[in-house]
């Protein structure tokens, strides 16, 4: 029976990111379009009050929330690590060697202040000096890359008809 730790993680911290993605995302543009534009802009909020007040506490908790998800992706990334090895062991029993296959590694969430630090992720994730890119998906930034790199790779692959 082959080993399906692996894809367990990599599925729990794929439904993780598409959760986050969503409350994240969804929650601030909900509470902006309840908004008046011009209280916005003075900094007063529906309760009458200044900004910062008890009525920002739906604001704080995500912010909280946040933070602890991010904890959450940090030790994710901690499992990528032992995810690329054990990939590597299941290629290789496969026939198949991961130094010659195409692959990109896409580092997200970079905006957030508990990313790690370029540099140690890379000493960590590098294999064979793979493309690396930065991304934050919620705003498209390096998603485009991403693609269109591993879309090259994988096509000079199929050239080489390995």
């Amino acid at each position: 029976m082959p080993d399906l730790t692996p894809f367990v993680v990599l599925g729990f911290a794929l439904l993780v990111s598409i959760l986050t993605g969503i409350v994240f995302g969804t929650v601030p543009a909900w509470l902006s379009s309840h908004a008046e534009p011009a209280d916005a802009l003075r900094g007063i909020q529906r309760s009458g009050g200044p900004v910062g007040d008890r009525a920002s506490l739906p604001q704080r908790a995500l912010v909280v929330l946040q933070v602890a998800l991010s904890v959450i992706l940090l030790a994710g990334a901690l499992l990528m690590t032992k995810s690329l090895r054990n990939l590597e062991l299941n290629l290789k029993e496969q026939g198949y060697d991961l130094r010659i296959m195409p692959y990109v590694l896409q580092l997200n969430k970079r905006d957030l202040p508990s990313a790690l630090p370029l540099e140690e992720m890379k000493r960590q994730l590098l294999y064979k000096g793979e493309p690396v890119f930065e991304a934050i998906a919620s705003k498209g930034n390096g998603v485009f890359e991403t693609l269109k790199t591993i879309a090259k790779m994988v096509l000079l692959e199929l050239r080489k008809g390995r």
